[in-house]
């Protein structure tokens, strides 16, 4: 707040603050559920935004010691790494993360969990930002999250991005606050979308 008093704040815990050309997008906790239970999927997300687009995303998965970072335009790191998604061409072929099935049937779209998982190679559920962490790593092809809030994607939008992916909301458009997020190496997106439909 002293360094840049004049930045706006959006975050699950504290809500928004309106501001300038800068937005910092922020979750302090993110899955807040399997901090309490002790598993190792929660994380601590931030974004920055300069004139509503993305340019700074960092993850930080503390109990492995894991930490994401990218700039626009800059690439995405994991622990001083590359980032890079994989290759995989097809759904039939793909590994494919989704949300918590209450995220499927809360927003009316149960028959697509059923859909995605008898289309794709095969479906896994690491919840929270490990999904991403797998996606960002080439070991998943696509995540689906259909319940999510802006906070908890935003770092994972600017990372897919710039390890090659491709990310839309679950309508093909590009709204982080729509409600929803589809996210993977780009090769598979269309037809990831096509089984929302």
């Amino acid at each position: 707040d002293a360094t840049w008093p004049d930045a706006a704040i959006l975050g699950e815990e504290g809500g928004e603050k309106p501001g300038t050309k800068m937005r910092f997008i922020l979750d302090p906790i993110d899955g807040t559920r399997a901090f309490i239970r002790g598993l190792p999927t929660w994380s601590v997300l931030l974004a920055m935004e300069w004139e509503e687009e993305l340019a700074i995303a960092i993850a930080l998965m503390p109990t492995d010691g894991d930490l994401f970072v990218a700039r626009a335009g800059g690439g995405a790191m994991m622990n001083g790494r590359p980032c890079r998604v994989s290759n995989v061409d097809t759904l039939g072929d793909a590994l494919v993360g989704v949300g918590g099935a209450g995220q499927f049937t809360d927003s009316n779209r149960g028959p697509a969990l059923l859909k995605i998982a008898e289309t794709a190679y095969s479906t896994r559920s690491f919840a929270d930002f490990a999904n991403y962490r797998a996606l960002l790593q080439g070991q998943m092809d696509g995540v689906v999250d259909p319940g999510i809030k802006c906070w908890d994607i935003a770092p994972a939008a600017l990372l897919v991005s710039e390890a090659g992916g491709h990310w839309t909301d679950l309508d093909g458009g590009r709204d982080l606050h729509f409600g929803g997020f589809v996210a993977s190496n780009g090769r598979i997106h269309e037809e990831l979308l096509t089984t929302l439909k």
